[in-house]
Order: structure tokens, then C-alpha cells, then sequence
């Protein structure tokens, strides 16, 4: 996925093998053909990190992410809010249903996101 040019979509759900985001995360600071990104019920360890490597990829080509039935804490929120401003192709659809979204994870995604 680091360099790939064929795959245009990566959903991954209950994600329990141990490294397995430590070893998607450099794919996602280099990917620059993802157009969908489905990551169901992670951890908010895995979160921080996978916003953390869409920050540090500027020029991704994400334009849908789904991160329903994860709980989004405020750490997590922060660091998914900060990747989705460098968006050079522009979000279209950002799913969260069942995330436990607060009042401030709200605000904090259209202060510092969208």
C-alpha cells in the first residue's frame, strides 16, 4: 500500500493483531491514490496514530472516511481533526455513527477539521 497505484480502498474492522497499525501507518504517510479509508472499532491508540500519519501525508487522495462504531475519544479526535486540514482533494463523506462523540469532539472537528 506504501507505493500502490492499484488499490483505491482499505477497510479494516476489530484490528487485534498486535504492530499491525504501527506497520499501516507508514503506508499511509506515502499513499497518495487511497480514495476510501473504512477503519471500524480501533482503539484510540490506533486512531492517534493513523491521524497522525494522514497529517504527515499532504497530498492524500482521501475523500471518504468511516470510522462508525469506534469510539472516538478527544485525544483521537484532535489527531484525526489535524489530518483531515491538509486534505488536497477535499473530504466528501466523513461517517462517525456509534462513535460516542462529544459536545467537544464535535467542536473540536469543525474548529481545527473540516
Amino acid at each position: 500500500l506504501r507505493y500502490n497505484s492499484y488499490f483505491l480502498g482499505l477497510s479494516l474492522c476489530d484490528v487485534v493483531a498486535k504492530g499491525a497499525m504501527e506497520l499501516l501507518a507508514p503506508c499511509l504517510k506515502a499513499n497518495r491514490v487511497l480514495t476510501r479509508l473504512h477503519l471500524r472499532k480501533l482503539t484510540t491508540s490506533h486512531l492517534t496514530l493513523i491521524g497522525s500519519a494522514l497529517a504527515e501525508n499532504g497530498k492524500n487522495a482521501l475523500q471518504e472516511i468511516d470510522f462508525s462504531g469506534t469510539t472516538l475519544s478527544e485525544k483521537a479526535t484532535r489527531s484525526l481533526a489535524l489530518s483531515m486540514v491538509v486534505k488536497e482533494y477535499g473530504l466528501r463523506s466523513f461517517k462517525a455513527s456509534k462513535c460516542d462523540l462529544s459536545a467537544k469532539s464535535v467542536g473540536v472537528f469543525f474548529r481545527e477539521g473540516f
